[in-house]
């Protein structure tokens, strides 16, 4: 279809004919059903052989011209006053003036850095301290919780997470039985260091381990040497 001036002229006759479309402070405007029941008669009584979309294309491409002749008459009447004020001569600028303007404001562009620094300014600067302090304390809390990680995962907690992981693998019998074995083997060489200590630094009101110290084992299989009274008085008879 080939947009002569008659057909764009016939094509805004039928658009002023539904208001709902462009006119913001119809009821229906924000009826998305009637509005598209509105494009769909204006295509049909076109005769438009395209699509809607193809339709509201065109719309926009008018009203991109019509908004630029509005610019250059606000334009002129700020620059030269009322005697030269600018007349388009384009064909559909009347037409589409004696309906759009009551509702059309052609605004300027916006400066945005002016108006992002007027913003800044009129907000409350106590507010936004006290959001820079928030945001302070939360990094410190992060900051704080990741360094107390790394200082936890020191080599000793590294291998009791590996040797954890290994467990799993274990049947829970066999997963009982390595537990008991490897918490024996860390208590007898706490065991041997404590001995050790005992024959460098001897005094007559400790008491010494002994061979015959009696074993007993908890339910959660840690096995403790308890010291017998009768079994510290033996080593100490042996000593004359």
């Amino acid at each position: 279809m080939d947009w002569t001036n008659d057909v764009v002229l016939r094509f805004l006759e039928l658009y002023q004919m539904h208001p709902c479309i462009w006119d913001p402070r119809n009821v229906a405007h924000k009826n998305k059903t009637k509005v598209d029941d509105a494009w769909c008669v204006i295509k049909k009584e076109l005769g438009f052989p395209g699509t809607i979309k193809e339709l509201k294309r065109k719309r926009e491409s008018l009203m991109s011209a019509y908004r630029g002749y509005k610019t250059k008459i606000k334009k002129s009447v700020t620059n030269s006053g009322s005697s030269d004020v600018y007349r388009p001569t384009w064909f559909a600028f009347d037409f589409m003036d004696s309906f759009l303007a009551p509702v059309y404001t052609c605004k300027p562009p916006l400066n945005t850095e002016v108006t992002m620094t007027t913003a800044r300014k009129q907000q409350n600067p106590s507010e936004l301290e006290q959001v820079k302090n928030q945001m302070d304390k939360a990094f410190k809390i992060i900051e704080t919780a990741s360094q107390r990680q790394l200082d936890d995962d020191d080599e000793c907690n590294i291998f009791g997470k590996l040797i954890s992981k290994k467990l799993r693998r274990l049947p829970v019998d066999k997963r009982d039985l390595m537990m008991r074995r490897i918490n024996n083997m860390i208590y007898e060489e706490i065991i041997n260091m404590e001995d050790d200590d005992d024959g460098a630094i001897s005094s007559p009101m400790r008491s010494y381990p002994s061979r015959k110290a009696i074993k007993v084992e908890d339910e959660n299989y840690l096995t403790f040497d308890v010291k017998s009274p009768l079994s510290a008085n033996e080593d100490h008879d042996n000593d004359f």
